[in-house]
């Protein structure tokens, strides 16, 4: 998660590989779970760190 913010802040090189989540805005991207993406397309993590 730290690498992805910190190398691609946009979101860029999630976009090319998981179309799925290309709609996401910005760094939204890196934290799918919390947007309102479909369960079935994206599944939520198993366990979340806290503060990421």
């Amino acid at each position: 998660m730290r690498q992805a913010q910190r190398f691609d802040p946009d979101g860029a090189y999630v976009r090319r590989w998981l179309p799925e989540l290309a709609q996401l805005p910005g760094s939204a991207i890196h934290r799918p779970w919390r947007e309102d993406v479909d369960r079935a397309t994206y599944p939520a993590p198993i366990v979340e760190v806290p503060g990421m």
